[in-house]
């Protein structure tokens, strides 16, 4: 992986000779109360903070501000070039050449996969290093093709054997797919066939579905699943895929086993669909120390690539050797993938 530059700087003196330390959850951070310069860094932000993406855009930007706010006790003032793509891959690419105009080389963003994808061409021109807190390298189409954006989601192939697992614990044996029509939802079409093959189940029926229109294919798409007799349903897609495909299952009068990603708990959890039973879902959650801190400080839960946006704020302001963090596709070496019943 390639090296990466923040533009760094000094501010003025602070007087005070008199340590301190603040205790915020378990994690202690030091104040700077001593005769030290202060250190500022500059860095990007190109997120997904309104449109199809923002849940998860706003999520990452809470990260990156939560490190931010910390960071500045410990002596170093980040300033963050936050830039809205409203998850366009054509409004993306403009922030970044934008970012670049006002000399900031590293960015933390590229909410989504594909988002990631288009940028690519425009990062490898620019020489601008990226750190993706949702993305992995298996969901980039092209990420083979730069050495120059680290990713902070655990790679989707570690869903394996959890899946496997599951599949086992419901004895399922005749499996529905349904994924989005993307490098994502190829990932976990792959993922979930070598899943069924070592939990001994069969794949019945595949749908991969464009997005913007769960509305009009899942109606049919769960008809097929109810005549093929599938006794167990693994499913991606977005919030607003979630809800049609549960309401769907509801409609139809469907009571089987499914797992899906983080969504379809989301969905379930905020109300906004009926629980049908039998739903679990698979995620990497974040630890136990970050979610109090976050907790605190914003009265939500957060999602793992809040903890990922806020491990790679640090990185990026203490400048942090990654060769630890990261294996040679740019993917972290942290985290696992759990399933988990919604209630």
């Amino acid at each position: 992986m390639s090296k990466y530059t923040v533009a760094i700087g000094g501010v003025g003196l602070v007087v005070l000779l008199v340590g301190a330390i603040l205790i915020s959850g378990k994690k202690e951070v030091p104040v700077v109360t001593s005769l030290a310069q202060v250190q500022e860094v500059t860095m990007g932000a190109v997120l997904s903070l309104t449109g199809a993406a923002a849940n998860d855009g706003n999520d990452i930007k809470n990260g990156i501000d939560l490190a931010v706010s910390e960071l500045k006790k410990r002596g170093t003032v980040v300033h963050v070039d936050y830039q809205d793509d409203a998850t366009d891959p054509k409004k993306t690419i403009s922030a970044l050449e934008l970012l670049k105009a006002r000399d900031i080389s590293t960015v933390v963003g590229l909410t989504w996969g594909y988002i990631a994808s288009a940028a690519i061409p425009t990062v490898n021109k620019e020489n601008i290093t990226i750190f993706s807190p949702a993305n992995s390298s298996d969901i980039v189409a092209g990420a083979s093709t730069t050495n120059r954006i680290y990713y902070g989601a655990v790679n989707n192939y570690k869903k394996i054997e959890p899946t496997t697992a599951w599949l086992a614990s419901v004895r399922a044996t005749n499996l529905a797919l349904i994924a989005t029509q993307d490098a994502w939802g190829s990932a976990h079409t792959d993922v979930w066939s070598q899943a069924s093959l070592k939990a001994g189940a069969r794949v019945v029926y595949t749908e991969t579905i464009p997005y913007g229109s769960e509305a009009d294919v899942m109606p049919v798409a769960i008809h097929k699943i109810k005549k093929q007799k599938a006794d167990a349903i693994l499913w991606t897609g977005t919030e607003a895929g979630a809800i049609v495909f549960l309401k769907e299952l509801e409609r139809q009068n469907i009571h089987i086993p499914v797992l899906g990603t983080n969504y379809i708990r989301i969905a379930i959890v905020d109300g906004k669909v009926a629980n049908p039973g039998m739903v679990s879902s698979i995620e990497s959650p974040a630890t136990a120390d970050f979610e109090q801190r976050f907790k605190k400080a914003y009265g939500l839960s957060p999602s793992v690539y809040a903890e990922s946006a806020y491990r790679m704020t640090y990185q990026i302001a203490e400048k942090q050797d990654l060769v630890s963090s990261y294996d040679a596709k740019g993917d972290t070496f942290g985290g696992q993938w759990v399933v988990a019943g919604v209630r």
